[in-house]
């Protein structure tokens, strides 16, 4: 909880107890209600009265979600250990009797926050170069290179063209370990740029200074990189942020087409067990540190998956393929839509990605090989829930499908049969678990090493 006096320097107590002393945060165990105590020599002590809001998403809806059933009696503990309950936000306090005291006069901490424009690269670039003016006009604070909190910001959806969400300000404030946040807007004209921006303290929320500079444009090299490097700055935000480790227990689904297909055996079965790791890939992970009560997401994701699947045809009479095996591999590349439900227990999704797919298929027994490895466009659709176990370690629970191999299972039937097999649709479904592991940084690597920020 962000708690700020004026002036500063007021011990904080709870129960009697002295956990610090304004401004900071501090961690004050949840109650319906609460009571702070501030201390200051020379001035009255200030009693305050903490009001607590009954948080929904966590101690209502959350119980639902994942006991369902038992949701009346984690409520009801919830209830019972004040769990349930989340104290409202104060504003800076005033001590009585201290009139015209200055405030601390304490080194500042100030970090630059992603400056607000349509150009991803601009912004980059003004940060930095605002960074170094900022270390010059300020040389008795500490002013925190842009590009070491970039990566932060970003995770907290503070990107150029967006602020933080209100509700995770604090959050942001607090990892950022800071005292003050410059914040920036970029009007570029014909000839220069206007950067406007204001110095708020953290802790306050009040903004101390405000400044307004001119840069002429032709000493920005942002302005001399062509519309299409600015045009595919836009794809950073599509690096995926999750390495994933998929194991599942696949069906394969063949539907024929019985009017013109001479081939009348029942070729329907595979192998459903598959417990190995038979599926990696490159994913996006909602953030994490987004999660903060129930809220509706839409994005688009990237997907870049390897996945194998054994097919075999066990069932004998008149099916000519009874015996065979294939060994089917899938290298997917897409983006697609997604809708999902962000909650404190996870995050709850669909997705719908359109795929460019390169399949190899091999086919074995009864005497005869056959291979091919056909390109295609492949749909993929998931249905999942993700849940971070760690600030890097993600588990995905899943079932999805994939469609678009009709040609190429259609031949590879065909030559393993011995007589053509028409494949109206083949399909493969998917149960699994997949671990993945979380690396934000990515966006900024893959940038940096692109466009050369930071270089």
């Amino acid at each position: 909880m962000k708690l700020a006096t004026n002036p500063e320097g007021a011990g904080v107590f709870v129960d009697g107890k002295k956990i610090g002393e304004t401004p900071g945060f501090f961690k004050i165990p949840r109650h319906k209600h609460g009571l702070l105590r501030f201390e200051k020599t020379g001035g009255q002590p200030l009693n305050l009265e903490l009001g607590g809001h009954y948080r929904w998403g966590d101690a209502f809806f959350s119980n639902f979600i994942w006991f369902f059933w038992f949701a009346p009696v984690g409520i009801l503990v919830d209830l019972e250990t004040d769990a349930a309950w989340s104290y409202d936000p104060l504003g800076e306090q005033k001590i009585s009797g201290l009139t015209g005291v200055k405030t601390l006069g304490a080194q500042r901490t100030i970090a630059v926050s992603p400056p607000q424009t349509s150009s991803l690269l601009l912004s980059d670039e003004i940060g930095d170069l605002f960074y170094k003016e900022l270390s010059k006009k300020y040389p008795g604070d500490h002013i925190i290179p842009y590009k070491n909190t970039m990566n932060l910001f970003y995770e907290y959806d503070y990107t150029n063209e967006a602020v933080v969400a209100p509700e995770l300000r604090d959050s942001l404030y607090y990892e950022l370990a800071a005292t003050h946040l410059a914040q920036t807007v970029v009007n570029v004209s014909e000839k220069e740029t206007r950067i406007s921006g204001e110095i708020t303290d953290v802790y306050s929320d009040k903004v101390v200074e405000k400044f307004s500079v001119l840069v002429p444009n032709d000493d920005l090299k942002t302005n001399h990189r062509s519309w299409f490097t600015h045009f595919i700055s836009h794809g950073v935000e599509l690096v995926p942020n999750t390495f994933s480790f998929g194991f599942k227990t696949p069906f394969v689904t063949f539907d024929f087409d019985p009017f013109f297909s001479p081939y009348t055996g029942t070729v329907d079965r595979t192998n459903g067990a598959l417990t190995y790791l038979t599926s990696i890939g490159l994913k996006s992970a909602r953030n994490p540190k987004l999660s903060d009560g129930l809220k509706p997401v839409f994005r688009f994701v990237p997907n870049f998956t390897i996945d194998y699947t054994s097919v075999k045809f066990t069932r004998a009479a008149n099916n000519d393929l009874a015996g065979s095996g294939f060994d089917w591999y899938i290298l997917l590349a897409g983006i697609g839509p997604e809708v999902g439900l962000d909650s404190h227990v996870g995050y709850f999704y669909f997705q719908f990605i359109p795929n460019l797919g390169v399949s190899y298929i091999r086919g074995t027994g009864n005497g005869r090989d056959f291979s091919t490895s056909p390109a295609s466009l492949a749909l993929q659709a998931e249905l999942g829930y993700l849940v971070f176990v760690s600030s890097r370690i993600n588990l995905r629970l899943y079932t999805n499908t994939i469609s678009g191999f009709d040609h190429a299972w259609g031949e590879a039937l065909s030559s393993m049969a011995g007589s053509r097999v028409p494949v109206a649709t083949a399909s493969e479904g998917v149960t699994g678990l997949a671990i993945g592991y979380y690396f934000p940084e990515g966006r900024n690597v893959v940038k940096n090493s692109v466009f050369g920020f930071g270089h």
